[in-house]
């Protein structure tokens, strides 16, 4: 238990009813004292409220009417109810790619604060972007912790390599698959947030995209001057 929380367990002794030597009925214990402990909001609650019992033996509980300190351990599955906002993926150029050049691949997820009710209390629940990953649908793969921008946006001309494109080496249609791995945070009433462990993954809609070959041909002058010309 956290050491900033003091709990002591006092037992109450009753006295014994009888005349002289002969022993008699014992009376009942005097019931315990209340035991108070600080929730994490620092409001002072007593221990039986917590539990709900007529005593003070046992532990604890700590998802009761109020927040308790220490707090309930938190987990990914508790959290089943919580969803960030589903991330976004694009490509350009936008639906094709050319064999052996480079087609660039971005996407788009921000820091999300969902708000309901976590172990019976209500809640708020803070996800953050740690790592984009691509599937391209070619058995290729790859991972970045930003999730990439534009060519325009990154100041690179067309079919410029980018630290999240990708090089197609055959011709066909492929599916283009991308997900976000988050991290998460809960807070209770206000109080700081406090890290869940692991990370929860979320997948992005899918792209499909078909890869063509590339033709290089030479022509004699512009096809408007020479439209007979080779190549036109």
């Amino acid at each position: 238990m956290d050491d900033s929380v003091e709990l002591s367990a006092q037992t109450g002794t009753g006295s014994t009813a009888g005349d002289g030597d002969d022993g008699g009925p014992s009376a009942e214990p005097a019931p315990p004292p209340l035991t108070t402990v600080i929730g994490v909001d620092g409001t002072p609650v007593s221990r039986r409220a917590v539990e709900g019992g007529v005593g003070d033996a046992g532990a604890l509980g700590c998802t009761g009417p109020v927040i308790c300190n220490p707090l309930p351990e938190v987990t990914m599955a508790d959290i089943a109810a919580f969803r960030p906002t589903r991330p976004t993926q694009g490509m350009e150029p936008s639906g094709w790619m050319v064999v052996g050049l480079p087609a660039n691949f971005y996407g788009s997820a921000t820091a999300d604060v969902k708000a309901g009710t976590l172990l019976g209390l209500a809640a708020q629940v803070r996800f953050t972007p740690l790592r984009y990953r691509w599937v391209y649908g070619d058995g290729a793969s790859a991972a970045s912790r930003s999730g990439g921008r534009t060519w325009a946006a990154l100041g690179a001309a067309e079919f410029d390599a980018t630290p999240t494109s990708h090089t197609y080496g055959t011709t066909g249609t492929f599916t283009i698959r991308m997900a976000v791995d988050y991290g998460a945070e809960y807070s209770f009433a206000g109080q700081p947030w406090r890290t869940i462990p692991g990370t929860l993954t979320v997948w992005a809609p899918d792209l499909t995209a078909t890869a063509t070959a590339a033709k290089t041909v030479l022509v004699a002058r512009s096809c408007l001057v020479n439209p007979s010309g080779p190549g036109c």
